[in-house]
């Protein structure tokens, strides 16, 4: 298991320009990652949020080149702690980096410190087609037994999920929308497809 916790300066401080006091909107306290069997833990703590929409989750598997995995709304203007939570189901094995991009309601963002864990999963051989999809998908796994399989949207939403002892059955995704989704099998077994 690999734990990092980077505790932050505080974002929230009063600047005064010209006499005239200007509050920024989040003091983030910490932000904690942790890798946990095949997925991560990602939790942070605020303790003043004003005007804040929410953050992103950013992820990257070279420390540079970030993509958004998940959104989580602001829990309201507050000078108490508050406790976000999110874990990432899609995470790839070996090296991954994270960070919080927040964003304002005028549209003003900032970023956190970058996270770098390292995701030790052992993943078994499986085998997802088309892929492209247009309307379904099979799924060929070595599993035996009852398979779960969940579809997770870019946003770590889970919008299909189906229970079966089946080794090789068609998926219908034809009412999903455009884009890229992660297959997650019994909770495990990671694969991505393209919607078309």
């Amino acid at each position: 298991m690999s734990t990092v916790l980077v505790k932050f300066l505080k974002i929230h401080q009063n600047i005064n320009l010209d006499n005239c006091s200007v509050i920024l909107p989040v003091t983030l306290l910490n932000f904690k990652v942790t890798t946990k069997e095949c997925y991560t833990d990602i939790n942070w703590q605020t303790a003043n949020e004003q005007s804040n929409k929410g953050f992103y989750i950013e992820r990257s598997k070279n420390g540079e080149a970030f993509n958004p995995i998940a959104f989580k709304e602001s829990m309201g203007n507050s000078t108490q702690i508050t406790l976000y939570r999110f874990k990432d189901l899609t995470a790839e094995k070996g090296q991954n980096f994270y960070r919080l991009k927040q964003i304002n309601f005028d549209g003003k963002i900032s970023y956190s410190k970058t996270i770098f864990v390292n995701n030790t999963c052992s993943k078994k051989d499986v085998i997802i087609y088309p892929n492209p999809v247009t309307t379904t998908f099979t799924i060929k796994s070595s599993l035996t037994g009852r398979k779960t399989v969940c579809v997770y949207n870019i946003y770590g939403q889970k919008v299909k999920e189906w229970n079966n002892k089946i080794s090789q059955q068609k998926y219908e995704v034809s009412d999903l929308f455009s884009g890229t989704y992660t297959v997650i099998l019994n909770g495990i077994e990671r694969m991505n497809f393209i919607k078309l």
